[in-house]
């Protein structure tokens, strides 16, 4: 059996798509994974607010976009 291996734009692997038989009798141990990824990658990539005014240079973009517009 072959896996498909999908590169990311930097070329590192980045995915592997499995047969669905194969991920049902994975699901446990691919889900305790993810779950780890994920609380690892939230603890070191803190939510940082998006603040217009940092980014937005022009004032009448950023009055359109305080008024939602």
């Amino acid at each position: 059996m072959n896996l498909q291996i999908i590169k990311g734009l930097d070329g590192k692997d980045e995915y592997v798509l499995l047969p669905i038989e194969v991920f049902k009798a994975l699901r446990d141990q691919i889900e305790d994974e993810v779950l780890g990824f994920n609380i690892q990658n939230n603890q070191e990539d803190a939510y940082e607010p998006f603040i217009p005014e940092d980014y937005v240079q022009n004032p009448v973009a950023l009055a359109r976009m305080k008024a939602g517009r």
